[in-house]
Formats: C-alpha cells, sequence, structure tokens
C-alpha cells in the first residue's frame, strides 16, 4: 500500500499537466510511474496522440503537408518513444516525395528501387498506375514486334527493362530483336556465311521468309551432294557445297556429307579388289577425320573377310571425331 501511495504522490500533478496541455511533462512522468498509464487520463492522452499521428500522416505524404504534419506534431517532441515514430513518418513522407519525382521523372529504375526498399509504397495509387503503365509497355511492345516494327519495340523494351517482373523476358526478347536484326541486316549485305550461322543457332530466325528461303537452298544443294556422295565423288560435293564451305555452323553436316562418300570410297576399293596397304591406309585416314564410328567398324568386317592376313590394330590408329571435322581435311580421295 505505500508502495502504490508513493506511486499516486504526483498523480494530481500529472492531471494538471495533462489537462493544462503540458504533453511532454505529462507523458515523462507517466513513464516513471507505470500505474498512470491505466488511467483514464492517459488513456485519453493516447487517443489524442493517435489522432493527431494519423492527421499528421495524411498531411506528412502530400508534398507540400510536410510543415503541416511537423506543426500537428510539435507538442510531442521530446518524448521519446513518439519521436521514433514522428522520425519514422517522415522519412516515409521524404521517400514518397522521392517516389513520385521519380515517376514523373520515368526514373522506374529508382521507383522500384524505392519499392524493393520500402514496401509501403506499394499502397499508394502510383504504384498501381506504374504496374499498369509496365502492363501497357509490353503488350504495345508485343504488337510492335509481330508487325515488324523492332525499332519502336526496342524503345519500349528498354524502359520497360527497369521493371522488375519483365526484366528477364525483356532480356531475352531484346537479344532475340537484335539477332533477327543482324541476320537481316546479313541479308541486305548478302553476307550468306554470317547470315546461316546465325539461322543455324535459332529457330525463330527459320521461321522468318528469309529463314525458310535459306533453309530450303540449304536442303536442296544438301540432296545434291548426297547424291554425289552416293557415288564417292568429292568434287561434285565440293561444287555443290563450296558456298558453305566456311560456314562453322555448317561443318558437321559437311562432315557428314564426306564421311559417307569416303565410306563409299573404301567399299569400291574392296570390290574392286585393290591392294591390302591401299585399303589400311583408307581406313587408317578415315579414323583419323571421323573416328571409331559404326560405319567403319562394319566396313572392317567386311574388309577382313575379303583380306584375313591383314595385321591392323585399331588400338594403336590415332583417332579423331567427327565433331572436330574441318573442311581443311577434304581430298580428293581416303584411300590417299
Amino acid at each position: 500500500m505505500q508502495q502504490v501511495l508513493l506511486e499516486y504522490a504526483e498523480y494530481d500533478k500529472f492531471v494538471t499537466l495533462a489537462k493544462s496541455g503540458k504533453i511532454v511533462l505529462a507523458y515523462g512522468l507517466a513513464k516513471q510511474h507505470p500505474l498512470y498509464q491505466e488511467s483514464p487520463i492517459y488513456k485519453s492522452l493516447e487517443a489524442r496522440w493517435k489522432k493527431s499521428f494519423a492527421e499528421a500522416q495524411k498531411y506528412s505524404l502530400d508534398p507540400k503537408g510536410t510543415e503541416k504534419a511537423r506543426e500537428i506534431l510539435a507538442p510531442y517532441r521530446g518524448i521519446s518513444d513518439k519521436t521514433k515514430l514522428m522520425q519514422e513518418l517522415f522519412s516515409q513522407g521524404e521517400v514518397y516525395k522521392r517516389f513520385r519525382v521519380a515517376i514523373g521523372q520515368k526514373d522506374f529504375k529508382i521507383a522500384f528501387e524505392l519499392i524493393k526498399l520500402h514496401p509501403f509504397l506499394k499502397e499508394f495509387p502510383e504504384y498501381i498506375t506504374i504496374m499498369n503503365y509496365g502492363d501497357t509497355l509490353y503488350i504495345k511492345s508485343q504488337e510492335l514486334i509481330n508487325s515488324g516494327d523492332t525499332h519502336a519495340a526496342i524503345k519500349m523494351l528498354r524502359i520497360l527493362a527497369d521493371f522488375p517482373d519483365f526484366s528477364s523476358e525483356v532480356k531475352i526478347l531484346m537479344l532475340d530483336i537484335e539477332s533477327k536484326q543482324k541476320f537481316f541486316k546479313a541479308i541486305k549485305d548478302e553476307d550468306i556465311i554470317a547470315a546461316y550461322n546465325m539461322l543455324d543457332m535459332s529457330d525463330d530466325l527459320q521461321e522468318t521468309d528469309d529463314g525458310k528461303r535459306l533453309q530450303l537452298q540449304w536442303n536442296k544443294d544438301l540432296s545434291i551432294a548426297n547424291n554425289f556422295a552416293i557415288e564417292g565423288n568429292t568434287k561434285g560435293i565440293e561444287n555443290t557445297l563450296k558456298a558453305y564451305i566456311a560456314m562453322s555452323s555448317k561443318y558437321m553436316a559437311l562432315g557428314t556429307v564426306f564421311g559417307w562418300c569416303y565410306m563409299i570410297q573404301l567399299e569400291l576399293a574392296v570390290e574392286a579388289k585393290k591392294e591390302q596397304s591401299f585399303i589400311e591406309n583408307g581406313i587408317k585416314n578415315y579414323i583419323l577425320n571421323f573416328g571409331l564410328q559404326d560405319q567403319i567398324l562394319s566396313f572392317y568386317e567386311i574388309f577382313i573377310s575379303k583380306y584375313p592376313e591383314s595385321k591392323l590394330n585399331f588400338e594403336l590408329l590415332t583417332k579423331g571425331d567427327l565433331s572436330m571435322w574441318r573442311p581443311s581435311m577434304i581430298s580428293a580421295s581416303i584411300l590417299d
């Protein structure tokens, strides 16, 4: 009881301070005597504080209302727990103003960095506005891409790149557009080597009119070259595919055609009963260029049945690989 009486010794003073508007001193006594915080007068002070804080919050988020907000909360300066909340409030006001300025200047990179650091910004209508703007940019950019106006599309995509929800897709779209622009420039400049190399790395380019035309020409020439391969005619293949020899993207396909041609040469040599050493040299050259493929292994069974005295040992041979084949390996005959 004595402790309680001591606690309430300054209660009348607390009430007087509260009623006379000396809020800082009143809150100071309430902090010294926690029992006062259960009183109706303290709860009334707190209700007034909450009302003032809500009103100040409304003004603080208005670019022209900061001073009004500070005026409303001025009576609470010096109350430690209130000061912290006030500082956070005014900080939010400054952030909100920066956010609005960034949007006004269309600096969306800054705007989204502020949103990331201060999620409360998502509660404002400006956030909804820029998100809708992003959706509009995306839809319009797709329309421009589909219509072939890639220059205008890129301008929009560069803006959209600052929107986190679209950044990953925008990078892909930009690379795709840049690839198409380089491809069409190569076509215009008649740089067929560059055009085919890009074409072979992009399914999208193969769907363009120029892409389909180039692919059709390649398929036609490849078909003719295959006919020469059946005859073992390397000269015919070279003349047919000479436009593609310098295209790195075609090395595997070219190597396959020449490999087939050389295999026919080996088979024809066996049928013609050429000298054993002559054919063995051809087998060595084939393995050196293309490795131990199924074709050469199957051919060896035929060869050894015709030349059983052969001592050829695959384990001792240097082996190449089709993936490493280059046009510099072309020879008129694999047997030479």
